[in-house]
């Protein structure tokens, strides 16, 4: 193999062309055993400059590749260049929170609000908000309240209402899923307030989503629907296909509570195609396994298995344990129906 001082000199040459070799119009990197071998020899300044310039390469070679946003707020985060973590850090943020990559997101996001100053605190709550987001959908509601408390007297500070009305339909979705629907209304009903004098917003359209699933939860179904079609004509109104697709998704769930199990179907296949057209993964999930509990509903095991599994395999990916538990207990439940106990017993203990 090569000797320290004759690879720290091949190294040099490479950092004083920004770490990036350049031959007949290609960018290639140095292979990792190089990489790896260099940076032991290497002093803090020399680091740095690497760090730096190892990143704006990733930049230019993978500027189309958001897979790479991770790598690349990394090198900034260990080279300290403050402008270019910040910005980073929260682009590898969002494309992992999007993904499901959760505690990664959260570490990054995190590393966004560390370098914020305190002229920046209006992107700080934007960010601790995506935060609120992360905990919320992956279900760790206790770290959520940690979170929620500085959040919300952030909000408060600020002055703005929509933040606040953000933050206040995190807090009653999680009181909703703990089961509290009382305490889960008044905070809905805090958010549907602050946002009065602009209803034609995402944030006042998902009050009015979250306003109707609390009344499906007491079983007020046709307030309910009133509800989940002020949603979808909101989410027409602005152009937001994800919002018409929750909206629909609702739907076709008050719809199979009262037994019409055509016209569930029916909302539920209209979301799915929006959620697939979006690609909203977790939406296609979600869809899935609904249209396999309808199939469950009218005697289709077979199609309901069908569709349950395939919910199941997105939501393993995803990591998101919640949906996982309800797949295996709905699997459950099939199987018990086809007298398959054993296989009923093995779901339900998953």
């Amino acid at each position: 193999g090569i000797n320290v001082q004759d690879l720290k000199k091949l190294i040099d040459v490479e950092i004083r062309d920004g770490f990036i070799k350049f031959h007949k119009d290609k960018y290639f990197l140095p292979n990792q055993s190089t990489r790896l071998s260099l940076y032991r020899h290497l002093d803090k300044k020399t680091k740095s400059y690497y760090h730096n310039s190892y990143a704006y390469g990733l930049k230019e070679i993978y500027k189309h590749d958001k897979s790479k946003l991770s790598e690349i707020a990394e090198h900034f985060i260990k080279e300290g260049n403050i402008d270019q973590l910040i910005y980073f850090c929260e682009l590898a943020g969002d494309y992992l929170k999007e993904n499901y990559i959760t505690n990664d997101a959260i570490r990054f996001f995190r590393n966004t609000i560390k370098y914020l100053t305190q002229e920046e605190q209006v992107k700080k709550l934007d960010i601790i908000i995506k935060v609120l987001e992360t905990l919320y959908s992956t279900g760790r509601w206790d770290e959520f309240k940690n979170v929620y408390a500085d959040a919300e007297l952030l909000a408060r500070k600020l002055g703005d209402k929509e933040s606040r009305a953000k933050i206040y339909n995190l807090d009653g979705s999680v009181c909703f899923f703990r089961g509290d629907i009382e305490k889960a209304m008044k905070y809905f009903r805090r958010a549907e307030y602050l946002m009065l004098d602009n209803i034609t917003s995402e944030t006042y359209a998902d009050t009015m989503r979250f306003l109707g699933r609390s009344y499906l939860q007491m079983g007020k179904l046709l307030k309910a629907v009133q509800f989940f079609k002020m949603t979808l004509y909101l989410g027409e109104r602005i152009n937001n296909k994800e919002i018409k697709a929750k909206a629909l998704e609702n739907l076709g769930r008050v719809y199979r509570l009262m037994s019409q199990y055509d016209f569930s179907l029916n909302y539920y296949n209209q979301s799915l195609a929006i959620y697939k057209n979006i690609t909203n993964t977790a939406g296609v999930a979600r869809t899935l396994e609904k249209i396999g509990v309808v199939n469950f509903y009218i005697n289709n095991y077979d199609k309901a298995l069908t569709f349950i599994k395939q919910s199941n395999r997105i939501n393993v990916q995803l990591d998101n344990k919640l949906s996982i538990c309800n797949n295996y207990g709905n699997i459950g439940s099939i199987y018990f129906k086809l007298n398959r106990l054993s296989q009923a017993k093995y779901n339900f203990q998953k």
